[in-house]
């Protein structure tokens, strides 16, 4: 026995082995018991690929731990009931070395914490959820959260692949030029027919939006929808221009809002009115940008991630002062 138990404190191999055999008789219990923990022993079990259920309960387990102690066995472990356990109710969760707090908290010995971790990870995450791991903790966290969530890009719209795509549409329907012309050529005739239909049932002003299918290569890209956000009056006393800027900010808002209406997780937006329209990059840039950070702000549990399509150099740094201020 003593050799058992000097080969066990020595750290050898087929450690559950000797544990085993040690744990025959009441003594070697008693002086297993005394010497390590049930954490350490069920560690070694992972390490060794060996599960036993017998051998654990060799340890006294607190009732309120004892679930857990089960469903961390190696023998039969199943990831989904580790879950139920540990986070029985939607939200967001942390795991550290003071245990899981969250919707359900519930404390976790210390000696637990990172076979508890390591064996987390093997948990998928829910749907719009992804872990996060730090020295300190492991965080079960909404997709969006420490994701930046207004970017700004340099490709065309077109080539975005977002979920929705929204550009300046002009009051009478015409899809020619800039961004319009280009989602045009994309999605096909079927597109500007989609939008004049629409259209017909708007009052026509700067900051309206309506949304409308995808088609064509569009569609075959990954973006499901098109918003079109009016910002440009064609036929004015000063010819084709946007005299309300200060619209945009809505037009932007209502698109967002209609994007989340469909289930939509990437936006991409245009300049709105800085060729045609006349707007100055700087006042477009201060107006969109203003109105997409209010929206995720007054919307925190919004998955939407917006970036800003600005093939233009004047409009990409028009914006990207904007965002850095």
């Amino acid at each position: 026995m003593q050799d058992l138990q000097r080969r066990l404190l020595m750290g050898e191999e087929g450690r559950i082995h000797l544990l085993r055999t040690c744990c025959t008789s009441e003594e070697g219990r008693q002086w297993c018991r005394q010497r390590f923990t049930v954490y350490e022993v069920l560690d070694w079990m992972w390490k060794e690929g060996q599960g036993d259920q017998h051998l654990l309960e060799v340890w006294p387990q607190e009732p309120a731990q004892a679930p857990l102690l089960q469903a961390l066995l190696p023998e039969g472990f199943q990831s989904t009931r580790l879950a139920q356990l540990l986070f029985p109710t939607p939200g967001s969760y942390r795991l550290d070395d003071r245990g899981i707090s969250g919707p359900v908290s519930r404390a976790i010995p210390p000696e637990l914490h990172l076979l508890l971790r390591r064996r987390v990870r093997d948990i998928k995450p829910p749907a719009g959820y992804r872990w996060r791991e730090t020295a300190r903790s492991l965080d079960l966290i909404p997709d969006h959260v420490g994701v930046p969530r207004i970017s700004l890009s340099q490709h065309v719209l077109e080539e975005s692949g977002a979920d929705v795509v929204a550009y300046g549409a002009k009051d009478n329907g015409e899809m020619g030029g800039g961004a319009s012309g280009a989602l045009l050529v994309a999605a096909g005739p079927q597109l500007e027919e989609a939008s004049r239909a629409e259209l017909a049932r708007s009052d026509k002003e700067i900051g309206e939006v309506y949304i409308t299918p995808a088609f064509g290569r569009l569609l075959k890209s990954g973006t499901r929808w098109v918003c079109h956000i009016i910002s440009i009056l064609k036929y004015t006393d000063q010819g084709a221009w946007c005299p309300r800027p200060e619209l945009l900010e809505v037009g932007v808002a209502r698109a967002l809002a209609l994007a989340e209406d469909r289930k939509a997780l990437t936006v991409a937006i245009s300049a709105l009115g800085t060729g045609e329209g006349r707007v100055a990059p700087e006042l477009c840039a201060r107006l969109m940008i203003g109105a997409a950070r209010k929206y995720l702000s007054e919307h925190p549990e919004s998955p939407l991630k917006v970036t800003f399509c600005l093939p233009t150099e004047r409009d990409y740094q028009a914006f990207e002062r904007t965002l850095s201020d």
